[in-house]
């Protein structure tokens, strides 16, 4: 539980930073999606076919949805690159159905977070200090041939061996 308390530190001092107008409402959608991917981390890392899967499961027995469902919805939903936010209903379904963050008490925090980022100004000024955080360098992505989160890319090259079937994005990675 102290991974999940470290991140919901991290979702306080982005809903701080974006009251102060200290980020542009991208940087505060990268910043968001970054804490996404860590919650993801500390979930075990699975991969993209499996939270859905779960998405799926934890869904039945409520009113269906219209999205979520597909792998690369969740998939552009932890693309840092990909400007917006995910869907709030995707992103609690993901952290309670997926990741099974205890609802009280964690999902708050995180929606606070995803209010403020929807809430932030197109236009806003920033001031000359750095990001509330940034991005580590080396973030795993996930192979889109079969959806392991990836750090060592020739490594997993290798894995694959002399078939060859990776994704063309997968060679822009590393």
């Amino acid at each position: 539980m102290s991974e999940f308390t470290r991140l919901l530190s991290e979702a306080k001092v982005l809903v701080e930073a974006v009251h102060r107008g200290d980020v542009t409402r991208r940087d505060a959608e990268k910043q968001f999606r970054l804490l996404l991917r860590d919650f993801r981390v500390a979930a075990g890392a699975p991969t993209v076919k499996s939270i859905a899967l779960k998405i799926k499961q934890y869904r039945v027995g409520r009113a269906p949805e219209s999205f979520g469902d597909s792998e690369a919805t969740v998939e552009r939903a932890f693309d840092v690159n990909r400007a917006g936010l995910p869907r709030w209903k995707l992103v609690e379904a993901v952290l309670i159905g997926a990741f099974e963050v205890p609802g009280n008490g964690v999902v708050g925090p995180v929606k606070e977070a995803w209010s403020a980022v929807a809430r932030c100004p197109t236009s806003s000024t920033t001031s000359a200090s750095p990001p509330v955080r940034r991005e580590k360098a080396a973030v795993p992505r996930a192979c889109g041939v079969c959806g392991a989160l990836v750090l060592d890319w020739s490594l997993h090259r290798r894995w694959h061996g002399p078939r060859g079937e990776l994704h063309p994005l997968e060679t822009e990675a590393v």
